[in-house]
């Protein structure tokens, strides 16, 4: 009996051994990621997949990075100190990103076909103003932004001559006041200040992003890879690449969650989640190319960017997905 009660013991102990010794030679270790980011909208992806577990579920161990600027982050792009980054601009990218340095995996778009826009020219609310040919001899404002002055202008262009057309770059925290001051008579503004501003009812829509005129959709920003990364680390794309799709198609099915996601990283409240543009995205495989062509072929024409851009050379290729299958 003693025999068999020794024996039953040392059965335990090496079974004890195992189950603690285990993480140490069978477990997995998780690929690790740096992304970057500025708290933004299009930034949803990143955020839900984060709150949900979603990357550490598929053993990637995914650190969030937050920069202040566009021009921090491509620095850090530059010198590997970031693996991946939610969202470049479109312009900015075209203007100073390089295929050898990042690879776009997402392409998002603003589109006059949504319910809700992701920009619009607005007016005050006691306005006369019915519609864009309105403008003519009018003030109308926007960002101090090169890309927004120039699109802005060639679009009130279509509908008004050139010498009645009367633009003003206006600094990002004084936008609001200016018009509400009636320092200008409209405003060209993004979410999520947009919706910011239609709450609080002194504002109204004058016409959706009319940028859409020239380009339907309106290429706004994507998401990109370090090309570094994608040379060393191979398998961690493709997995987070699949992760970032199966987020995307969860959002398209119901929004809500990733509506409520935007909540924890950006200074976006509930309220004002539940009626924010998410702006329509493509992923990797479903990107049209002509948009964002036709968008850099026009930085060119008008002197916005120094050199002629081949834009396929940014998009990376469909494979990553397929390394790990």
């Amino acid at each position: 009996m003693n025999k068999l009660l020794n024996i039953i013991i040392i059965i335990l102990i090496v079974l004890i051994a195992l189950i603690v010794t285990i993480p140490q030679w069978a477990v997995k270790k998780p690929i690790k990621m740096k992304v970057g980011h500025l708290p933004d909208i299009p930034n949803y992806p990143l955020y839900l997949g984060n709150d949900r577990y979603i990357f550490k579920d598929a053993n990637l161990d995914v650190r969030l990075v937050e920069f202040s600027s566009y021009t921090e982050a491509m620095d850090s792009f530059k010198s590997n100190g970031i693996d991946a980054f939610f969202c470049l601009p479109w312009s900015l990218l075209l203007k100073h990103g390089s295929p050898e340095d990042m690879k776009v995996f997402l392409s998002y778009y603003s589109s006059p076909t949504t319910f809700s826009p992701y920009g619009a020219l607005i007016v005050n609310s006691d306005s006369k103003l019915k519609k864009m040919k309105q403008l003519e001899k009018k003030k109308v404002g926007c960002r101090t932004d090169p890309f927004e002055y120039t699109l802005l202008k060639k679009t009130l262009a279509d509908s008004i001559q050139e010498k009645y057309i009367t633009l003003e770059q206006l600094p990002f925290s004084t936008m609001l006041d200016s018009l509400r001051e009636k320092k200008i008579d409209a405003l060209l503004i993004y979410e999520p200040w947009l919706t910011k501003s239609l709450e609080r009812k002194d504002y109204r829509i004058l016409s959706k992003d009319p940028i859409c005129a020239l380009f339907d959709p309106y290429p706004i920003c994507a998401a990109v890879f370090s090309s570094n990364f994608i040379k060393t680390e191979m398998k961690g794309a493709s997995i987070f690449l699949q992760q970032i799709d199966s987020i995307i198609d969860l959002k398209r099915e119901n929004s809500a969650e990733a509506r409520n996601s935007l909540t924890n990283y950006t200074k976006i409240t509930r309220s004002e989640s539940r009626n924010i543009c998410l702006l329509e995205v493509q992923k990797l495989g479903e990107i049209t190319e002509d948009a964002i062509q036709k968008l850099a072929d026009f930085y060119f024409a008008e002197g916005l960017i120094e050199d002629s851009v081949k834009v396929s050379d940014f998009f990376l290729s469909p494979e990553p997905r397929d390394q790990d299958k």
